[in-house]
């Protein structure tokens, strides 16, 4: 009989430990069946927390309503007039732009930022921005012509230019857009040169037999446009005595080109334009940044003093110019085609 008991007491207290081992399995951790199944499986599951931040959006440059224009006064024509020697000529720019942030987020006083460049091929880029507040509506901001500026240079290329507008919003996220050829505008043509040195052609003092005798220094010209020109051309004029203006030293006396030698050629023609460079489309170098005032020098040279015929009396000793009854000679640039 005790040996029963004792039997009965085992089953007993075996039942109990498989029952209480049932029981707490229902109120264990999920950790332990996550180490379970790591140690059966060879898995390993950790918690990890999420994290998300929505970024503000990026503005929207609305491109069609780009304009530029040359002093911000209407008509706008997409086109800029370049004035000489000027390495700022102001070139006004507007467009609006949308930003879903509201257009507050686009508006360079609040801690937006605008770039502007202008692009032409073979050309170095115009970069500006913008200063003014924009005026705001919704999500819209627009910049007018009096906010944005970019200046420009007087040998900058004549012909279209391309506009792209980059803009960072406060926050910040960029949004960009190139403007098409149909939307591009038009630096017109400026055909322009100076004359650097000498303000009077000379010769100083000459013997009447004197031939070949170069001017003292030579004419300096220099393109301040933005055009190349085909030509270069010298109307001459007879020169007449000072004391004695019916005495005079014939124009054709002298010649005219680049090189610096002398005698040489063309001879020039009273009151005649005649061609010193012809050189269509390359006549005068239009400046760069490397090179903003190229120069190209115009040699004089007195070949003889011959005698004037009927229309003037012979060379005596007296000074000879250009000066009333006579008048300058011209030196004439002109405009490609």
């Amino acid at each position: 009989m005790e040996l029963k008991k004792r039997g009965g007491i085992v089953n007993k207290l075996l039942i109990f430990g498989i029952l209480f081992i049932i029981i707490n399995t229902n109120i264990v951790s999920a950790g332990f069946f996550d180490k379970a199944k790591a140690f059966i499986s060879g898995e390993v599951t950790q918690p990890q927390s999420v994290s998300l931040t929505v970024a503000n959006s990026a503005p929207v440059i609305t491109v069609g309503s780009i304009t530029v224009d040359d002093d911000g006064i209407a008509p706008f024509d997409d086109s800029v007039v370049l004035t000489p020697d000027n390495l700022a000529n102001p070139a006004y720019v507007s467009f609006s732009v949308s930003d879903p942030d509201g257009g507050a987020d686009v508006d360079v006083t609040q801690g937006a930022s605008v770039t502007i460049i202008f692009s032409k091929t073979g050309e170095d880029n115009r970069i500006g921005s913008c200063t003014g507040a924009p005026t705001l509506s919704g999500n819209l901001a627009t910049y007018t012509l009096t906010d944005c500026l970019v200046n420009m240079k007087y040998y900058d290329a004549f012909g279209l230019w391309n506009v792209q507008i980059t803009v960072e919003d406060a926050n910040p996220a960029l949004a960009s857009d190139t403007k098409t050829e149909t939307n591009s505008f038009t630096v017109q043509k400026l055909t322009s040169f100076a004359i650097n040195s000498p303000i009077t052609l000379s010769w100083g003092s000459i013997g009447l037999g004197t031939k070949n005798q170069p001017a003292n220094t030579p004419a300096v010209l220099r393109n301040n446009g933005n055009d190349p020109g085909n030509e270069v051309q010298v109307t001459g004029k007879n020169l007449l005595g000072t004391t004695d203006s019916t005495r005079g030293i014939l124009v054709s006396d002298f010649s005219a080109n680049t090189a610096a030698v002398c005698p040489t050629t063309p001879n020039l023609v009273h009151n005649v334009a005649q061609t010193i460079i012809n050189s269509p489309g390359n006549a005068l170098i239009v400046g760069s940044d490397a090179t903003p005032n190229p120069t190209q020098n115009l040699n004089f040279c007195l070949e003889q003093v011959t005698n004037p015929g009927v229309n003037l009396n012979p060379v005596t000793q007296q000074t000879y110019s250009t000066a009333p009854p006579s008048s300058p000679w011209d030196i004439i640039f002109t405009a490609s085609t």
